[in-house]
């Protein structure tokens, strides 16, 4: 067991008490130039169009989503906690007073959603809940222990391609920003990510393996704020992918720049047929294709590949999914049309686009309801969004 198995205390971090020891290496309010109003308030820009599914029985739902364009204003913050530990994607318990703070205080992912225990398994948090406080696990094993200063590189759901990109990796940012060298990092590793790190001038011989089923503890465990409100993009964010797009694309050959872009899921669902099977896609993809579209497969190419490909493109078609969070990559004025089957995260996507200055457009709906799962099997109306197309 861990040994420090005192009541663990709940606290959003940047209201923590004194006795954490907890120091606040860096604060501010969040900024988007170009999104902002008179009053101060943060509002997304609404899509150029939509196109509804003919069979589509949501729209009132869609149209209220759709008409939210307030987005929450947050802290980008870095803290550090002596004697801190490590225990989930994106919180820390402090050595001293032992409080749970987390890496955000957006009012959707502040401590308390652990209370429910979907979302502390969710998490890999080897926390259980006490009187409103929290307790380790009884299987919570000990921490692995990091001599000197430690940064936790983790993030919500980082294992997911693009929540990866912009909830662990804009980290970096923080890191550069105040300086930081002498440190370990501890980060998701696998293959692509630990590509993704180097290609953004990381030192990975200084990077520690994250394993979900373990804790870490530090001398000294900063932990950086996640800088995206619901996937809206911060100005430093929105640069730090614009730098990378530019350096990337200057270096990168001729044959990865294309105008017109369909990203496909095909191999996706080859490979998982019960996951979101978009059924008619191919028939689509003909139709793109005869029109001047190249189709990209995302899996296929290397992270710089993936990068050149879509600066280049000045429309950009694909259903939601993974690869469409590479036009973080594009660049701000980009015609860029997702075809949603689902609204579950309709709200995330297009807080994506907007923050990025891209003119979006949505085809929504087209999901079976017969399927049972909740990433249902879907297919779209191919002449229409054909259509839809050349009207864009």
């Amino acid at each position: 067991m861990l040994e420090n198995s005192g009541v663990i205390t709940g606290c959003d971090v940047l209201d923590i008490p004194e006795p954490s020891s907890v120091e606040v290496l860096f604060n501010e309010s969040f900024k988007s130039t170009g999104h902002t109003n008179e009053f101060g308030q943060i509002q997304k820009r609404p899509p150029i169009d939509v196109l509804f599914a003919s069979d589509f029985d949501e729209i009132a739902q869609a149209k209220h989503i759709l008409g939210h364009f307030d987005v929450e204003k947050i802290n980008v913050f870095t803290v550090s906690a002596p004697k801190g530990i490590l225990v989930g994607q994106r919180s820390l318990v402090t050595g001293h007073g032992q409080y749970l703070i987390n890496d955000t205080n957006h009012s959707n992912h502040t401590y308390r959603v652990f209370s429910a225990a979907e979302r502390r398994d969710f998490e890999s948090l080897q926390l259980l809940p006490i009187n409103g406080a929290y307790g380790y696990r009884p299987e919570a094993q000990p921490p692995m222990e990091i001599g000197g200063t430690a940064v936790a590189l983790t993030a919500m759901e980082h294992d997911n391609y693009g929540a990866f990109l912009l909830r662990a990796l804009p980290k970096v940012i923080s890191i550069k920003e105040l300086g930081i060298r002498d440190a370990s990092f501890v980060a998701p590793m696998n293959t692509w990510q630990s590509q993704i790190f180097a290609s953004v001038g990381c030192d990975m011989s200084r990077f520690v393996g994250y394993d979900r089923n373990r804790t870490y503890s530090a001398d000294n465990f900063v932990l950086p704020s996640m800088r995206t409100s619901e996937f809206f993009l911060d100005d430093s964010t929105r640069v730090f992918f614009s730098d990378i797009s530019e350096r990337v694309s200057f270096g990168r050959r001729t044959d990865f720049r294309y105008e017109k872009l369909y990203v496909s899921r095909i191999k996706q669902g080859l490979a998982r047929p019960d996951y979101r099977l978009f059924q008619n896609e191919a028939a689509l993809i003909e139709r793109l294709r005869a029109d001047g579209f190249h189709i990209f497969a995302p899996e296929d190419h290397c992270f710089e590949e993936q990068v050149a490909t879509f600066n280049s493109a000045r429309i950009v078609v694909g259903p939601s999914g993974a690869g469409m969070f590479n036009t973080i990559f594009c660049r701000p004025g980009t015609t860029v049309v997702s075809l949603e089957p689902l609204l579950t995260w309709l709200q995330l996507h297009t807080n994506l686009f907007s923050s990025m200055g891209h003119n979006y457009a949505l085809v929504l709906g087209g999901a079976d309801q017969n399927d049972p799962t909740v990433q249902k099997r879907w297919s779209t109306d191919v002449d229409a969004v054909m259509r839809f197309l050349r009207t864009l």
